[in-house]
């Protein structure tokens, strides 16, 4: 068995029934239609004359008594080729033809096609919604990316450029069919000159290009899952090149597990991966438990962030902090290019700090809240290069 691409818009007919003759003339024989492709047994080669079918009804009442009636005729049914349209074929050169009035022919067949055009309108206006839906509100949001080096820093930022193929080959696709549909609905089909070598080899190279869209937007796909499922893993804290809450506080107690938590334990180490960023984040927290009344969930009294992130450039790295550090005090740490500090109390009433240290590519991103008297301006030392 034999498979191919059809390399025609389903509802050219005329090219379909010349394309199918040609294959008869080469030894393939059509048998059957399978996920979309045509399957062919190889045999001798001989002329064999294919037509197709216009049902002017979907649904199979009749079917099995227009099959019947054909058959009488000398057409013998081979498969359909989609709900509407059946193929058939006979090898009687002086069998008469199926379709013999072409004003008939086109009267059936442009109904399809006028509804095969309203609904690609329908889509071509509906698909710019949907990408302003996807790309612009529920991404962005979902990935919490407020900012352009934000978003460029994303794990998601893969996404976009998926999304953008499957936008521009659904595009393509309408396009295509649309054009079709007008040109068939002009030309006289009972002549059956539509065929030829040079278009299919176009038509093919334009699906070949638009099945490698696809297989672009699989392989991203495929990168994200990958990404995501290794950030899921825990590591121990001995393996993190970022300091404990001990070490940065001699003397701070031990980070402890909220029993209610069924997610978080008491301290993590894991790594983000993102195509511009690759994240080292280390999380701790402990003290009572106790309820944050402005959300609504338990929540310890302590926590402690730190973060690595190593940029792929140091200008999306430069970008990335100044967003970052908007509303932050400059201040200098010994070894590191540029720092900065901010405290404030959150929405709990726990007095928050957050450090942002940056040497090149590599940022770090230091967090404590707590309302005792630790403090990170007190221990800019331990982070010393």
């Amino acid at each position: 068995m034999i498979k191919k691409t059809l390399p025609y818009y389903a509802y050219q007919i005329d090219a379909i029934e010349s394309w199918l003759d040609e294959q008869a003339r080469s030894g393939l024989f059509l048998q059957e239609r399978r996920l979309g492709r045509m399957c062919f047994q190889q045999d001798t080669p001989r002329p064999m004359r294919y037509r197709i079918d216009v049902k002017r009804n979907l649904g199979y009442a009749g079917e099995k008594e227009r099959i019947a009636a054909y058959a009488e005729m000398g057409w013998d049914y081979v498969c359909d080729l989609t709900p509407r349209l059946d193929i058939y074929r006979c090898a009687d050169p002086d069998t008469p033809e199926l379709n013999t009035d072409e004003e008939t022919l086109h009267e059936v067949l442009d109904k399809r096609l006028t509804t095969e055009q309203r609904l690609g309108i329908i889509c071509l206006i509906w698909i710019p919604i949907w990408l302003y839906q996807i790309m612009f509100r529920d991404l962005l949001q979902g990935c919490g990316a407020t900012s352009l080096y934000d978003f460029l820093t994303s794990p998601y930022l893969l996404l976009y450029p998926g999304i953008f193929l499957l936008a521009l080959y659904w595009l393509t696709v309408l396009y295509r069919s649309m054009r079709d549909a007008t040109a068939t609905k002009k030309r006289l089909l009972l002549t059956r000159d539509y065929h030829c070598i040079g278009r299919e080899r176009r038509r093919m190279h334009t699906h070949y290009v638009m099945l490698a869209m696809l297989g672009v937007c699989l392989l991203i796909c495929a990168i994200l899952w990958i990404d995501l499922k290794r950030g899921e893993k825990n590591y121990p804290l001995t393996d993190s090149p970022l300091p404990t809450v001990t070490q940065v506080f001699p003397g701070h107690e031990e980070a402890q597990l909220l029993a209610i938590d069924p997610v978080h334990r008491d301290e993590m180490l894991f790594y983000s991966y993102a195509p511009l960023m690759r994240g080292t984040m280390v999380r701790q927290w402990g003290g009572e438990d106790r309820l944050d009344p402005s959300e609504g969930y338990h929540e310890n009294t302590w926590y402690y962030n730190a973060d690595q992130f190593d940029i792929a450039w140091e200008w999306v790295a430069d970008g990335y902090v100044k967003e970052q550090t908007a509303d932050m005090t400059p201040i200098t740490v010994p070894g590191w290019e540029h720092a900065w500090f901010r405290s404030w109390t959150n929405n709990s009433g726990t007095p928050s700090q957050l450090l942002i240290l940056q040497n090149g590519k590599t940022v770090w991103e230091i967090g404590y809240g707590d309302d005792t008297a630790y403090d990170l301006a007190d221990a800019l030392n331990v982070f010393a290069r």
